[in-house]
């Protein structure tokens, strides 16, 4: 008779087995895999320039390093536009915002810099994550342990705010000439008058 287990018992169930594996050795093994990985656990960061044309915005400075002490990076901020929909009319108002975005392994520190002054409260959302940045006036600091998206409300702006957006890096990045890739390269923007 096979009676269906329950979620505690699956866990007991792989905690034994944890726990046997450990008594025989088998963790030994894994702690020196970890040991030769130990290039993965090292704290990278890899950021993209905006492409030539792309609108850009100013209300933000942004600047990105590993934490604790990197090297600090300045980020091109990219220009969403975000809309409001009137629900009576259907019309919408159209609104700047900012976005920058980066890959990092291991720790980020983040410092962003509200251009337009008058900085009385900073908020990195979703509130879920905890992050209370530290004020410096016009500019705040926090820090990303692992990639998430986030975003910071400068006095509790909703539409001119910064969208942080961090992917974990690619431990085996694709080749260009492998070929079972198909590699789509950098394309150029079409010019303004071509629009």
């Amino acid at each position: 008779m096979n009676t269906p287990l329950s979620r505690r018992t699956a866990l007991q169930a792989a905690g034994a087995t944890v726990l046997a594996a450990g008594l025989t050795g088998v963790t030994g093994t894994a702690a020196r895999a970890d040991a030769t990985g130990a290039d993965q656990a090292a704290p990278k960061l890899v950021t993209y320039p905006l492409p030539a044309g792309m609108p850009t915005n100013t209300s933000f400075k942004v600047r990105v390093r590993t934490a604790p002490d990197g090297d600090w990076q300045t980020l091109d901020i990219w220009r969403p536009q975000l809309e409001e929909i009137n629900p009576t009319t259907g019309s919408g108002k159209v609104y700047n915002s900012s976005m920058v975005y980066f890959d990092f392994q291991g720790s980020a520190e983040i410092e962003v810099t509200y251009l337009k002054g008058g900085t009385t409260k900073a908020r990195v959302r979703p509130d879920a994550l905890g992050i209370k940045p530290e004020l410096l006036g016009d500019t705040l600091r926090f820090t990303l342990d692992e990639p998430h998206d986030a975003v910071v409300q400068i006095n509790d702006e909703i539409f001119d705010c910064l969208h942080v957006v961090t992917n974990h890096m690619d431990p085996a990045p694709p080749s260009a000439d492998d070929p079972d890739v198909l590699y789509f390269g950098p394309a150029s923007m079409p010019s303004p008058a071509m629009c």
